[in-house]
């Protein structure tokens, strides 16, 4: 640097709202108000320390600043009119190698965010009374209090990224997001009766009852069963020298099978890459299906893929804004509401007096897993799950502490194996 750029430090007292005695005289308040300054360009640069900074420690910053300034790790002047839409954009570039479904998460979290912090507001001015502003209104709108702390930890996430490395220190520099999260209850587990699962499998078409079928006997996820092709479906393995069919759950490059276009995919995590046996019916079952089936997916017509890959290609939707399988959830409750129905016409009763909690997909899967918590080990129930934190699978389950204990324990080896 041409120009060595020198820091100055100084103190004035800040006066502050005077202290009312309990005689009702007032007593003078004030603080001590460090600022640190510097010019570039014959304008000058300030930056107000924290209220807390003693003298030693100002010292302190004013050289560690001077030393940055003229090494060139921070830039000479901090960008005070930045907005909240230029940092979502700064930290969807910090993010670009997340797995897909952690960019949806943050995607939708900055979309609720921005329902009531605009993007056009300066990030220097968002503080506590817009965080409580934003759970006010979530929760207005009916969200539930674990998608409010949900959308709180990605956004103090950002702000944490923000304030990270060199070149970003002077994107943000306070966190208003810190300690906000609301108090919340685990939402209880749906867990299907057999009386329920006999009169969904009644009501319920060729398709859907493979797709409850791999549900409920293997325990996959809605974007494993949606992504799931034919290729992950080896009918002539073996274990042992016997016939041992596998599903196999893993990532996915993009590409094209028989003139269909191949979606990229990946899975959750380390711990869901997994191969599942399945049982002779199941075969039996995926074998029909495979033979009517027009393309490389087990679920997905050949019609649909063409549909997604020409939005792809126009550009009208990204790599993680569309679902492969649209539509499942609202298919599934008209599905559980038939179900209802016939079990209704089975017991002589009226529909309302039927008790039927509306489930998700997802309980499906905590069906199985709570089932399959009676016959596996802890470590096999870990691994078919596909969980790397056993206090996941504990969530899932109706259980003893003994069987608490053993899920903690098989937790612990996986992890450290």
């Amino acid at each position: 640097m041409d120009n060595e750029i020198s820091v100055s430090l100084t103190t004035r007292n800040r006066k502050l709202a005077a202290h009312m005695n309990a005689d009702g005289s007032k007593t003078p308040r004030s603080r001590k108000l460090r600022q640190l300054r510097w010019w570039v360009d014959g304008a000058e640069v300030t930056e107000t320390l924290p209220k807390d900074t003693t003298a030693a420690g100002a010292k302190k910053l004013r050289a560690r600043k001077e030393a940055d300034l003229n090494a060139g790790r921070i830039p000479l002047k901090p960008s005070p009119k930045m907005t909240f839409a230029d940092l979502v954009a700064h930290d969807r570039a910090c993010i670009v190698d997340l797995q897909p479904n952690t960019r949806q998460i943050h995607k939708d979290a900055v979309r609720r965010a921005m329902s009531t912090i605009t993007g056009d507001k300066i990030v220097s001015s968002i503080m506590q009374p817009d965080v409580a502003a934003l759970k006010a209104g979530m929760k207005a709108t009916g969200d539930s209090p674990s998608t409010i702390n949900q959308t709180i930890r990605v956004m103090s996430a950002m702000w944490n990224r923000g304030m990270q490395g060199p070149q970003e220190r002077w994107l943000v520099r306070f966190n208003p997001w810190l300690k906000s999260q609301v108090d919340s209850e685990p939402r209880p587990a749906r867990r299907f009766t057999a009386d329920e699962k006999a009169a969904i499998f009644e009501a319920a078409d060729v398709w859907w009852t493979l797709y409850l079928v791999l549900g409920l006997s293997l325990g996959l996820r809605k974007n494993e069963l949606a992504h799931l092709r034919w290729e992950d479906v080896d009918f002539e393995a073996e274990k042992d020298d016997e016939p041992c069919p596998v599903v196999m759950i893993r990532s996915h490059k993009a590409g094209v099978a028989d003139g269909c276009p191949l979606l990229a995919w990946s899975v959750k995590a380390k711990a869901s890459r997994r191969e599942i046996e399945i049982d002779d019916y199941v075969v039996d079952m995926l074998k029909r299906r495979h033979l009517k089936s027009d393309s490389p997916y087990v679920f997905v017509s050949a019609a649909r893929l063409h549909h997604v890959q020409a939005k792809l290609d126009a550009g009208e939707w990204g790599v993680d804004d569309y679902e492969l399988l649209n539509n499942t959830l609202r298919d599934f409750k008209v599905l559980q509401g038939k179900a209802r129905n016939l079990l209704a016409e089975r017991r002589g009763l009226v529909v309302h007096e039927v008790p039927w909690k509306l489930g998700c997909l997802h309980d499906l899967r905590k069906s199985f897993v709570n089932a399959s918590a009676r016959r596996l080990k802890p470590d096999a129930l870990l691994a078919v799950a596909g969980h790397s934190d056993p206090r996941t699978t504990l969530g899932y389950m109706t259980r003893t502490e003994e069987d608490s204990a053993q899920v903690r324990a098989a937790g612990k080896l996986s992890r450290t194996a």
